[in-house]
């Protein structure tokens, strides 16, 4: 295992917190309800001025639907999960649809007209660990997590409008977050969720994270009894911040466990606590807030014929696992890549060529691609596709990245230059990474840049061969912390 103290690397650091200072807030603020005496008919006819949203877009995910990209977002105010149609140039007539969030029953304290229909009552806490896909008919769905129950969602949209369930939930603890992150897609007909699970807990007080995947028994589940569950990895996962009141997380030389101090040391140094006659060093935390430290980050699914590969982050002990099922039975393999920690804000995608990954090397804090092998999992071909190297010194970069492949085959990849803040582009044809490298204008590869922050939570989307994109934005200093932007690749 590697030092629980190295785990995070400072890239991880810089994103979560630039996105938590400029654009962070406490959903489920309380609305001023003003005078409600006329809403009990439902009809709210002396309330105040119509909601408004909060700031939308972080943990988004993007699709095709018909013509046009949607967004499923997160919504920072009341805590919702939305749907944004991009309407106008970048998305500045945006419409949006609330999926998940609202309370069922409650009356309106606000006029009609206004976001979420004047109902201001709080509901739960959803949208983190979005995955938007749609059915084989167009239909929009997506899976989330219900960060109030600590829960897997599972919503769809059909002429009646959003619909939406728990599709699995904490069985044993409450240390569990079910369905942290998420990726969705359609097998034969069927929705199929890959998840993580962190925060289980062993006997000997050492914790794992488990990747799974849920089945729809059907095309249109409407409960959780309508699906079928199977483990497809599991690995350790540090245990700060998860011992119960009394123990502390030691760091082992194997790893780290929960235990109760022992009284048989002399007086220990700060930092550490008495275990079994050592002085041995406690891991207080290793993320900064809303990170996760864990195995099967970054869950890529990816349907090849009637079968299905995920891929997945090890953000424990670095680098890059591919699963696939044989006769229902899971098996992942560790792929042999070569930077020392691959894995991190992990992208992939599968056609004839192979598997294609973009990904960050949490070591060098670099952007790397590669081709697998779907069959043998051997390494095609890897490259490093942008160093960071610039005029003005090293910048961080590689985080949130996006990768598609055209009609031609030429590969397009977007992610975020932490150190500037800028939404980076970069495509791969007969000649190489085009713009090359170069450090003098760095590497001419700004998408989207200026006082905003940009490349947060990107995504890339095809349409009669255009490829459209979209990514988070955040603010400090505006009127505005942050907010969605839709774009178009040249």
């Amino acid at each position: 295992m590697r030092s629980p103290r190295r785990l995070l690397s400072s890239s991880l650091v810089g994103l979560f917190v630039g996105l938590i200072a400029a654009c962070s807030s406490t959903p489920h603020v309380a609305v001023d309800a003003g005078d409600v005496s006329d809403a009990s008919d439902g009809l709210c006819t002396n309330c105040p001025a119509g909601l408004t949203p909060g700031v939308v877009g972080r943990f988004s995910s993007l699709a095709a639907l018909g013509s046009s990209v949607v967004v499923a977002a997160y919504e920072e105010r009341f805590g919702d999960l939305v749907l944004v149609s991009a309407q106008g140039e970048l998305g500045s007539e945006s419409k949006y649809e609330i999926i998940d969030g609202v309370p069922m029953g409650d009356a309106p304290t606000h006029a009609l007209d206004g976001y979420r229909g004047g109902i201001s009552s709080p509901g739960d806490d959803v949208g983190h660990g979005t995955s938007l896909a749609t059915t084989d008919d167009g239909a929009p769905w997506a899976s989330y997590h219900d960060s109030t129950h600590a829960a897997l969602k599972y919503a769809h949209r059909d002429a009646q409008g959003w619909a939406a369930h728990t599709v699995a939930q904490p069985t044993t603890n409450s240390q569990e977050r079910v369905g942290l992150q998420t990726a969705a897609t359609y097998l034969e007909g069927k929705p199929i969720i890959a998840y993580l699970v962190t925060g289980i807990e062993l006997d000997n007080g050492r914790f794992v994270s488990e990747l799974r995947l849920a089945r729809a028994k059907s095309a249109a589940p409407t409960s959780s009894d309508d699906w079928q569950h199977e483990m497809i990895a599991q690995g350790h996962m540090p245990c700060d911040e998860l011992c119960a009141e009394g123990k502390h997380c030691f760091i082992l030389e194997d790893g780290t466990a929960c235990q109760e101090a022992t009284t048989d040391c002399d007086a220990c140094a700060d930092d550490t606590a008495c275990l079994d006659g050592q002085c041995l060093e406690i891991l207080e935390s290793i993320g900064a807030e809303g990170s996760v430290i864990a195995f099967g980050t970054y869950p890529r699914i990816m349907v090849d014929g009637a079968s299905t590969l995920v891929a997945f982050h090890d953000a424990v002990e670095g680098g890059v696992g591919l699963a696939h099922a044989t006769d229902g039975q899971w098996q992942w393999s560790k792929l042999p890549l070569t930077p020392p920690y691959p894995g991190a804000f992990l992208s992939a995608l599968l056609d004839t060529e192979g598997v294609h990954l973009a990904y960050q090397d949490g070591q060098s804090e670099t952007l790397h691609y590669a081709l697998i092998d779907k069959t043998t999992l051997a390494v095609i071909n890897e490259e490093l596709v942008d160093d960071g190297r610039r005029v003005e010194g090293k910048h961080i970069l590689g985080a949130d990245s996006a990768l598609t492949v055209d009609a031609q085959g030429k590969i397009h990849i977007v992610y975020q230059d932490q150190t500037s803040a800028e939404l980076l582009y970069v495509s791969r044809g007969t000649e190489g990474w085009e713009p090359s490298v170069a450090a003098e204008d760095g590497a001419g590869r700004v998408l989207l840049g200026g006082p905003r922050g940009y490349g947060f939570y990107n995504g890339l989307a095809t349409i009669d061969g255009q490829i459209h994109g979209s990514t988070f934005w955040v603010d400090a200093a505006g009127e505005t912390p942050g907010g969605l932007e839709f774009f178009t690749l040249p």
